[in-house]
């Protein structure tokens, strides 16, 4: 599990101590978000809940999944070329 989540999973962050496996668990057996439902919002209102995963989710929700970026670069190095 360390492995997974470095110092994520040995940081301290609520006042209740709790085992990063068991809370991993727990959320796995948590019922899936709703697709409707904004993932940021859900993150905001369980973080007491899950506080360890909490903080690894801001760090990664947010990374945007898309490669607009690079496709323009490669537009316009074509554009140069022709």
């Amino acid at each position: 599990m360390a492995f997974l989540l470095g110092g994520y999973f040995q940081a301290t962050t609520s006042a209740t101590p709790s085992n990063g496996v068991e809370e991993l668990e727990r959320y796995l057996c948590d019922k899936a978000v709703s697709l409707s439902q904004s993932p940021f919002l859900w993150w905001k209102l369980n973080m007491d809940t899950y506080p360890r995963l909490a903080v690894l989710a801001r760090k990664l929700t947010g990374v945007p999944a898309t490669s607009v970026r690079s496709e323009r670069v490669f537009s316009v190095a074509g554009a140069t070329v022709t």
